[in-house]
């Protein structure tokens, strides 16, 4: 915008005026959005964006950085490169006589440095000294305009629930209509005309024809909104989120007016603060008609929310205007916020236009007193609040929950803030607060942000839309409220220390790389196109600096490259995460070092990874058996010749002249001396028509002084085929030119391609334990020497662990001449855990299959994200799972069949992804009979299966499946406490590995004697808290459950037999995350990308 208004001046001074006026500017942006082609031979100019850090390239893009460039100019026509294997190397279009964009990570045409990496190159910029590099220097930044990440996703969902206040309509002002006055003034007329017929009119007299205005007055909308937002500290993250809601609003068509303000607490009165920064009392949004809607939002923390000043003020406007409150926290933590509970109901009382609060209709809880106040709904930030509240307030068709305006009667003794500052451990405190209260999704997202040494809201949105998307602001305002982040600067936060030893340990120190690639993309996918998101870029011609350390991007990128320990100083760390990356363009890459032990300083990387001891390696995968391949027809074997002598930056031409005209080929090598053929366009015979036109681009197709190859495939006697061949000969003598009518010059390539041997030894990329401690490193695997031909084989021996969604990935690599080790072919698949023997299989150069594997396919991702996966530590020991699962077999049979299939899709799971060591236990119970007591007893739990491996655990689940349901003898509860008798009495006090306790089911366990909850106690007086108790102090124990409807059960109860988490629906179960959350597998983060050696 800048750019635009520095031109719109520039142009106003060339033509001695003000410059152009409103409706010119609005001609040049229509214009703009189609501007008119460029001259011939002029290149489009090309905007690098400085922020892209390039990956580490494979050799699919070295092939396509190696490829000689093509001749281009005003004649050449656009060539398109399609690979003749498919899936070679990406397609690419030159010509058109411009010169293209050059390719990533290669210097542009001319020899000069590549566009973007002096983006942060600070050598580069004029009068710099390199004796000023340091912690201190200053980059020059510009600022560009990104577009960000929606801060509510939900907003289509949200402008439907605010659907209900298009209701709130009454009667506008008189206005004409149009359609009435028309048919009023003609019936008129027509009345008028008979009358004058009728009565004998006056010589010269006029008939009368009168106008008749029809007016009405057409429906407005009734209420205005003024969205009032607390300003307190912890409510900053929310100005985005608050920003969009208010255009939500707008969006919504059910308004007259939206509004915005801040609330700014003071000690002598509150005031609102408008979009100028203006500051008014609190009655400036009265309006005493009723017609405003005031919708206060704030998390109820501050220290102001425990103060009589605010509370006056909400029942100020609560007095003459419908007035809520919107939370913007979680449910489950309004309780312990100055709000508490909700303890009204309360609605319209007949439909109608929302009213002050004073005419709602309210029902109080039982257990409130006093009537002081007036009700005030509070409302939370979701679709189902704001749709609830809306209807309320329209229609009365629901409820909406709130609380009363009375100032709370009891209270913190002191505000939360002075009572933080006492607390002695403060850190840990607050710590062990988050993870008791914090719902899974929020300890996730925090995991994900303690990546990042330095947070802004910008760079909190990235991370939370592309590392933890399942994750709203719900989880995010978990984080904010539990003061576990302090500020680092006016926009930016950083975890408590402890908060931060404590996440990174429970995911690898590479989820930070992964943290600036997510960053990273964002910002080159957004760059230039504009947006709400101001950033700071590199920018040698920036008019204003800062220190490299100095925002949290930066900080991000220096604290990835220290984490790697790939670096061996301040200004090493500098250079790499700049888009140079400190290396030479083209330039392979060196697998990472074994990580060095906490405490020692970083070591430089290894040239090469430590490999396999090769005396233990087979003699095939070292000196492959000669053996002869069948011999190739005569025309076939000299273009092999021709293909073997390519080298180096060589390229070879090969021209196909068919019976449609000529068909170009190339031939090239890569790093590792891999050939790629690819086929360009064919030149039909129209284009070289005469011999004038014709020599030029003879010229151009035979590729200069090149090596080419000829071969005539058109039938004899076709007049422009005999032409072309005659030219070709005379503009390339020396020339091999072969006749061969109807060959197929693609299949003879392929054919050629797949019988070279390998120039280079292959070796398949694992991991290999490292210091006996859990380390991990990346080592290669040999499997295939140099002069390996198609169809060789050796025998291959890997264990596989769990894998993350992509699965795990067989990537297969060589090093190359120069010591680096370049990714040739990625494959993966989920594959079942495990020891594996496979036979990996040379199918030409560059392509290695694997068998014995079901369901490889190439693999997309980029090398950097599947190294970045590997986590920090592994154990290798196997140990002991015993899962017990306890389910209810009473009710419904459809109910029954899908708490027993949940359990059947955990166990499958786990004998996928733990298969060693892994044992399975079910006991189905029922519910207590209260009818006839005499004579009968109850059915004792059932044992359908113990440590039963996965399979044996599987076809006892199929049989219950079978078996008729238990009646339901009573509604409120079941004989879990029973069930859990079971497991205590048959589990050995001292477990030799991890158990697990999974409860599947709907009702809640009896409790041992007669409580205020009204549930029957247990007829065996077994209290299932104090069996809970002794199973919870056993070593190694983790719970979870799995209810049918937990809305509609008591939460305490299956929040106990959930180990503190609240139970998981029924109908949404995730067997990967539930097993994850038992600590039966491993999760996301710590799992293996790739396989191990054995």
């Amino acid at each position: 915008m800048d750019g635009l208004v520095r031109a719109l001046a520039e142009f106003g001074l060339a033509r001695g005026d003000v410059g152009p006026d409103a409706e010119q500017i609005l001609d040049l942006l229509w214009l703009a959005r189609d501007p008119p082609p460029l001259p011939a031979g002029r290149a489009a100019p090309v905007t690098p964006s400085p922020l892209r850090v390039p990956a580490p390239p494979t050799v699919r893009e070295e092939a396509i950085e190696r490829r000689p460039s093509e001749p281009t100019g005003p004649d050449s026509p656009a060539t398109v490169v399609e690979p003749v294997f498919a899936g070679d190397t990406p397609s690419v279009r030159i010509g058109d006589g411009a010169a293209g964009p050059p390719e990533a990570g290669g210097p542009p045409e001319g020899g000069g440095p590549a566009e973007g990496a002096g983006a942060g190159d600070e050598d580069a910029a004029p009068g710099r000294d390199a004796s000023d590099e340091g912690p201190d220097r200053l980059v020059p930044v510009t600022g560009v305009g990104f577009k960000g990440v929606r801060p509510l996703r939900d907003a289509l969902e949200l402008t439907r629930a605010l659907r209900p206040f298009r209701r709130a309509v009454r009667p506008g002002p008189l206005v004409p209509d149009e359609e009435a006055t028309v048919q009023a003034t003609a019936e008129a007329w027509v009345t008028a005309a008979l009358s004058a017929r009728a009565a004998p009119s006056r010589a010269g007299a006029a008939s009368p024809r009168p106008l008749v205005v029809v007016t009405h007055r057409p429906p407005v909308r009734a209420l205005d909104v003024a969205l009032v937002v607390d300003t307190g500290s912890s409510m900053r993250i929310w100005e985005r989120a608050f920003t969009q809601l208010e255009h939500i609003f707008v969006q919504s068509g059910a308004f007259r007016a939206v509004t915005r303000w801040g609330l700014l607490p003071r000690r002598d009165g509150s005031r609102l603060v408008d979009a100028g920064g203006t500051r008014h009392p609190p009655d400036r949004l009265r309006d005493p008609s009723g017609r405003r809607l005031v919708l206060l939002a704030s998390d109820a923390v501050g220290d102001h929310w425990y103060d009589r000043d605010i509370w006056e003020t909400i029942e100020s406007w609560a007095a003459v205007m419908p007035t809520a409150l919107l939370h913007v926290l979680p449910r489950r933590y309004w309780g312990e916020t100055a709000v508490g509970e909700p303890c009204l109901r309360m609605r319209l009382g007949a439909p109608g236009t929302p009213a002050p609060n004073a005419h709602y209709t309210v029902e109080r809880g039982w257990w409130i007193t006093g009537t002081a106040g007036l009700p005030l709904p509070v409302v939370g930030l979701s679709p189902a609040g704001l749709g609830r509240w809306a209807e309320a307030l329209t229609s009365g068709a629901t409820w909406a929950e709130g609380i009363s305006t009375a100032v709370p009667g009891t209270g913190p003794a002191e505000h939360p803030s002075a009572y933080n500052r006492r607390l002695e451990n403060r850190d840990g405190q607050l710590l062990a607060a988050f993870m008791r209260r914090a719902s899974p999704r929020a300890v996730h997202l925090a995991q994900v942000l303690s990546c990042a040494p330095t947070l802004s809201t910008q760079l909190i949105e990235i991370l939370q839309e592309h590392l933890a998307p399942e994750t709203g602001l719900a989880e995010r305002a978990e984080i904010f409220v539990s003061g576990l982040l302090e500020p680092a600067g006016a926009e930016s936060y950083r975890f408590l220390p402890a908060a931060v030893e404590t996440f990174r340990e429970q995911v690898g120190h590479l989820e930070e790389l992964k943290a600036f690639n997510v960053a990273s993309d964002h910002l080159q996918r957004n760059f230039g196109v504009g947006g709400d998101l101001r950033t700071l870029v590199p920018d040698p011609g920036g008019t204003s600096g800062v220190p490299v350390e100095a925002e949290p991007f930066a900080q991000l990128r220096r604290n990835m490259a220290d984490r790697l320990a790939a670096l061996t100083g301040p200004e090493d760390a500098v250079a790499a995460i700049l888009p140079d990356g400190g290396r030479p363009s083209g330039e392979g890459f060196v697998l990472p070092p074994a990580r060095h032990p906490a405490g020692e300083p970083p070591r430089p990387v290894s040239p090469e990874p430590v490999p396999f001891d090769r005396a233990a390696v087979p003699a095939a995968r070292t000196a492959p058996v000669p053996r002869a391949l069948p011999a190739l027809p005569a025309p076939v074997a000299a273009l092999a010749g021709h293909v073997a002598a390519v080298e180096g930056g060589d390229a070879l031409t090969i021209l196909d002249i068919g019976a449609e005209g000529v068909t170009r080929y190339r031939v090239h090598r890569d790093a590792m001396g891999t050939p790629h053929p690819s086929r360009l366009a064919t030149e039909p015979w129209t284009g070289l028509g005469t011999e004038g036109a014709a020599a030029p681009r003879i010229e151009r197709l035979t590729g200069g002084r090149g090596p080419l190859a000829a071969i005539r495939t058109a039938p004899e006697g076709l007049a422009e085929a005999d032409r072309v061949t005659a030219l070709v000969r005379e503009a390339r003598p020396d020339a091999d030119l072969v006749t061969a009518p109807d060959a197929d010059v693609a299949g003879w390539l392929r054919r050629v391609v797949e019988r070279e041997p390998i120039r280079q030894p292959y070796s398949l990329v694992a991991l290999a334990p490292h210091n006996g401690a859990g380390g991990l490193r990346l080592t290669t695997v040999p499997l295939f020497a140099p002069g390996a031909l198609r169809d060789d084989s050796v025998p291959v021996s890997v264990r596989c662990e769990p894998g993350a969604d992509a699965g795990t990935a067989f990537a297969v690599g060589a090093h190359g001449p120069d010591g680096l080790f370049r990714v040739m072919s990625i494959r993966s698949a989920r594959i079942r855990s495990g020891h594996h023997d496979l036979v990996a299989r040379l199918r030409r150069p560059g392509l290695v299959r694997f068998g014995g594997l079901d369901g490889l396919a190439s693999d997309r991702r980029d090398w950097t994200q599947i190294v970045t996966a590997v986590p920090d530590r592994y154990d290798p020991r196997p140990r002991p799972l015993h899962l017990v699962c306890l389910v209810e077999v009473s009710g419904a049979r459809e109910r029954v069949a899908d708490r027993l299939s949940r359990i059947d899709q955990l166990v499958m799971l786990l004998g996928w992804e733990v298969p060693a060591g892994l044992s399975v236990s079910l006991v189905a119970y029922g519910r207590h009979d209260y009818g006839d007591r005499l004579g009968r007893r109850d059915p004792v739990p059932d044992v359908l299966a113990w440590s039963a491996d996965a399979r044996a655990a599987r076809a006892a689940l199929s049989a219950a499946t079978e078996r008729a349901p238990l009646p339901v003898t009573y509604p409120d509860a079941a004989m879990v406490e029973d069930a859990l008798a079971v497991v205590d009495e048959r589990l050995p006090r001292r477990p030799g590995g991890r158990t697990a306790l999974l409860t599947v089911g709907d009702r809640p366990p009896h409790p041992a004697r007669v409580t205020a909850s009204e549930i029957l106690p247990c007829p065996n007086r077994r209290d299932w808290t104090d069996l809970l108790r002794r199973l919870e102090a056993r070593e190694g124990m983790t719970f979870a459950a799995i209810c049918d409807d937990p809305a509609r059960r008591p939460e305490a109860p299956w929040r106990r037999l959930g180990g503190g988490a609240p139970p998981v629906p029924l109908d949404v179960v995730d067997a990967q995350r539930l097993a994850i959350d038992l600590r039966l597998v491993p999760p996301m983060a710590a799992r293996l990308p790739l396989p191990l050696v054995i």
